[in-house]
């Protein structure tokens, strides 16, 4: 399984980890996560019974892609086997 999760600054945690800095506004927070993408590949091999040659494992590559918007979750399963 693979997470991947976006949360807004929250100024009480930064104060502690990272003092004197200061969290975005949630305008300026929204604005990057509206433009913000998400971006990877899946790959797939299988065993082609008609190709008599070496290469008769053949490799697909499916992109796989996610927009995020602000208040918006979003989840996909995939099936491996």
């Amino acid at each position: 399984m693979l997470l991947i999760e976006v949360r807004r600054c929250n100024q009480e945690n930064l104060d502690i980890t990272k003092p004197g800095l200061k969290c975005a506004t949630n305008k300026e927070i929204d604005h990057v996560l509206d433009s913000l993408e998400v971006i990877g590949a899946i790959t797939n091999q299988y065993l082609d019974t008609h190709e008599e040659s070496r290469k008769a494992i053949k490799t697909l590559v499916d992109p796989i892609y996610f927009g995020v918007k602000s208040g918006l979750s979003m989840s996909t399963a995939i099936k491996l086997s």
